[in-house]
């Protein structure tokens, strides 16, 4: 006789599919800088992807913990970080050892810096859409995948120089954009 699977297994079914649904694009779209942030704490790109796989895993149990809304970069950074800590405890034979002050200091200035970065962005993306469309329309087809200037030109029907010239003007439009909205905040 097959097994009853209750009301409570659809439940269950359908909460893991809920939680995947948000884990998923998030850990994609974190996924190299997690992979980075822990390249940076350890020496060796095989136990950088063995602590990589692991805080992957971690991170998919513990999701239920993370707060929507929040940082998920930096949540995600001190689960790798104690990933890291624990994989230099059971791997002590090691012949490069890193302190736990080193990682600390190390993890710390990371992330400190990816709040920078995070903001920056933020400010960058505020600004680009304040471009007038026509700026804004060359901007998004000189920094898409494979376009460089001159298949930008040819698209646009305009010569090289004038677009080097006009994408100059653009970014420095955004670039003094992007310092006042950062003095501002």
């Amino acid at each position: 006789m097959g097994k009853n699977l209750g009301p409570d297994t659809g439940k269950k079914a359908r909460a893991e599919d809920a939680i995947n649904a948000r884990f998923v694009p998030l850990f994609t779209a974190h996924s190299r800088r997690i992979h980075g942030f822990i390249s940076m704490l350890l020496p060796s790109g095989a136990d950088v992807d063995d602590v990589f796989q692991e805080t992957g895993r971690v991170l998919w149990e513990k999701f239920d913990q993370f707060e929507e809304g929040t940082n998920f970069f930096a949540w995600a950074s001190s689960i790798a970080r104690f990933q890291t800590l624990a994989f230099l405890q059971r791997n002590r034979r090691s012949r490069i050892k890193f302190s736990t002050e080193f990682i600390q200091t190390v993890s710390e200035q990371v992330l400190e810096d990816a709040d920078v970065l995070e903001e920056k962005h933020r400010a960058l993306a505020e600004c680009v859409e304040k471009l007038k469309p026509r700026d804004h329309e060359l901007i998004q087809l000189r920094y898409s995948p494979n376009a460089t200037t001159k298949s930008v030109a040819k698209q646009v029907g305009r010569p090289v120089g004038g677009l080097y010239k006009a994408l100059n003007r653009i970014e420095n439009v955004l670039l003094d954009c992007v310092r006042l909205t950062l003095r501002r905040e």
